[in-house]
């Protein structure tokens, strides 16, 4: 399998936020198999709710940082990963608003699902969420949900697991990925619909 640029997106802007970790776990994990892994913090770019998506500004007149990641996610990702806490039994605000300055940017991309709580579901509710929008975004979601249930247990500050088990899911999770990426890759320079 060829090298893939995965794009990690993560939406949480709480105080400790504990999916930090799982981000930080996956950007080692895959790096280590040869990927080029870029990752988008809504909290770091902190866009305003929205008024207007990317696609709505007359061209060349888009914030910078907008721009930047419009270039990223629709001509350099091949697949995403989203990271998504349980927010009230939905995804993190925050990582909500982020995707909706975009649309087009996602299509004919896969993207896998990496969900957590503190509890012992794993963000088991979240993920329900995640598929219908995620399809709604033109992506395709693959099979397996990598879901971390008790994460403050599970992964240390610099995403080592602390876990057999852990490591064990989330191998099976990038082996998946990775497979799903080169295939959607392969489909996407002969053309999409």
């Amino acid at each position: 399998m060829t090298a893939l640029h995965i794009t990690l997106l993560y939406g949480s802007y709480r105080e400790g936020r504990q999916g930090i970790k799982a981000v930080r776990h996956l950007q080692k994990a895959l790096k280590s198999q040869g990927h080029i892994v870029t990752f988008v913090d809504a909290m770091a770019y902190d866009f305003p709710i929205l008024k207007k998506r990317y696609i709505d500004y007359e061209t060349g007149t888009a914030p910078r940082e907008m721009e930047e990641l419009h270039d990223l996610l629709q001509n350099k990702t091949d697949v995403f990963v989203i990271v998504s806490g349980e927010y009230n039994g939905t995804m993190q605000p925050g990582l909500m608003n982020l995707m909706d300055h975009f649309y087009i940017e996602f299509f004919h991309k896969p993207v896998g699902l990496v969900t957590y709580s503190m509890g012992a579901l794993g963000g088991a509710r979240v993920s329900m969420h995640l598929l219908t929008t995620l399809c709604i975004f033109g992506m395709s979601p693959i099979p397996t949900i990598f879901g971390i249930g008790m994460i403050q247990n599970k992964l240390d500050e610099d995403g080592k697991s602390l876990d057999d088990s852990l490591t064990k899911k989330s191998n099976q999770f990038i082996k998946e990925l990775s497979w799903y990426g080169n295939a959607f890759k392969a489909a996407r320079e002969k053309g999409t619909p």
